[in-house]
Order: C-alpha cells, then structure tokens, then sequence
C-alpha cells in the first residue's frame, strides 16, 4: 500500500509539472509568433513525463526495499 500512495504522489506531481510547462512553453511560443501543433506538443509532454515518472518513482522505492 505504501508504493501505491508513492506512486500516486508521483503522478500527481508529474502532472501539475508538466501542465505548468506546458503552458510556459505555448505562452513564450505565442509571444514570438509560433505555432505548436496540439498533437505533438500532447505526444511530447506524454512522452517525457512517463520517463521521469518512472524514473522519480524507481529512485524514490529504491530506497524502500
């Protein structure tokens, strides 16, 4: 039960980081004149908080074993 609530402490931080980013990212984008396509910007952000999830989760129970 403990890896579990690590776990979902872990999703939810990744989360709220993620959504912050990404709305750093379209706000400097949008000053400059870019335009992100949705679709890959989701991809991306999917992409890159999985790995660090999993990579935050693997450090934080490793000590737990």
């Amino acid at each position: 039960m403990k890896h579990f609530f690590k776990g979902t402490v872990v999703v939810v931080g990744v989360t709220i980081v993620m959504m912050i980013l990404n709305i750093i990212i379209n706000i400097v984008c949008n000053k400059n004149g870019i335009d992100l396509d949705p679709s890959v910007m989701s991809v991306m952000s999917t992409f890159i908080g999985a790995c660090s999830g999993m990579a935050i989760y693997d450090k934080w129970t490793k000590d737990g074993r």
